[in-house]
């Protein structure tokens, strides 16, 4: 695809900025298509590319590491840190490579006003990185994003709707409001000037028609460390129709817990199962099509690995 360059040292590996305005750059014919028929790439734990590791252990930890934490204290972290990165590359590299879903875990922090991405430990202020976002959006004005908020910690109702007015601060008359998923066109978007889609799950949402609620998403996720039963998983759902008012997001990730983890103590999320996950999720994109009850959103953990960006804008010629 036009604007992609490759590493000498690893041609599944996609150099980025690669593809900064593929929506604005689409055929015209899909101007009028719905998003959640076009072929969309998207990250897996977005924000994970940083996460503090002399931060405390979150609330999203299971009790058998924090145990660890208590007993091997700093270093117990450096394994939580391997287990728990899931990107590379920053939110304004992301974006250029060409994602445009991104998938968020938000939590309270003790002692803070602010709003923390989290995942086992603290990440970066949501609301410095939203900004990031916008900025992009700003340099970018055709290209639409998809903002799924979907797990939090910590958070009350009076924090959930201070939080959704940063969101509506930042974003301010780019976010689209709730529609017929099938009017979600570009054609409709640009025309509105809208560039954000916010996916709020939670049930404060319902008093808000600025945000989408959890019902619009399907979330095909496996649940396993083994690739086999990853795709087998896939290969079921892919076949069952969906709801035509849904987005669908097939997460190519393998998911340890935390016998896994302790079992693998010198190990990694990156060597030993990212590794096996990548190829074996961009191979079985590659047999597939977008469209009604086809591929929409994909997302994967180190998302410049095997050419997948390539791979899923692929659909869309």
């Amino acid at each position: 695809m036009a604007g992609v360059t490759e590493t000498k040292n690893d041609p599944k590996n996609v150099l980025y900025p690669g593809n900064p305005d593929w929506m604005k750059n689409l055929s015209e014919s899909l101007h009028t298509t719905p998003l959640n028929e076009l072929a969309i790439p998207g990250s897996h734990d977005s924000f994970t590319f940083f996460l503090d590791k002399t931060s405390d252990v979150g609330p999203d930890t299971s009790q058998a590491i924090r145990d660890l934490v208590k007993v091997f204290g700093g270093m117990a972290k450096d394994v939580i840190f391997k287990w728990s990165q899931t990107q590379s590359l920053s939110f304004a590299d992301q974006l250029k490579a060409g994602i445009r879903y991104f998938d968020f875990r938000i939590a309270s922090k003790p002692g803070s006003e602010d709003t923390y991405f989290i995942h086992c430990l603290y990440g970066s202020k949501v609301e410095a990185s939203l900004q990031e976002i916008n900025g992009y959006l700003e340099e970018h004005p055709k290209e639409v994003v998809i903002l799924d908020f979907n797990h939090f910690y910590g958070m009350n109702e009076s924090m959930h709707k201070q939080f959704m007015a940063v969101i509506l601060e930042t974003f301010g008359a780019k976010i689209c409001p709730q529609k017929d998923i099938k009017t979600l066109t570009l054609d409709m978007l640009w025309q509105n000037k809208f560039q954000v889609v916010v996916i709020y799950q939670d049930d404060v949402v319902k008093d808000f028609d600025q945000f989408w609620p959890a019902s619009c998403i399907q979330s095909q996720y496996a649940n396993t460390t083994d690739p086999a039963k990853m795709v087998q998983f896939f290969e079921k759902t892919h076949s069952e129709n969906r709801p035509a008012n849904t987005f669908q997001s097939y997460q190519g990730i393998l998911t340890p817990d935390a016998t896994y983890i302790i079992s693998r103590f010198s190990g990694s999320l990156k060597n030993d199962l990212v590794a096996k996950a990548c190829p074996v999720f961009v191979q079985w994109l590659k047999k597939k099509k977008r469209g009604n009850n086809g591929i929409n959103i994909c997302t994967m953990d180190f998302i410049e690995k095997e050419n997948f960006i390539f791979e899923v804008l692929g659909m869309n010629k």
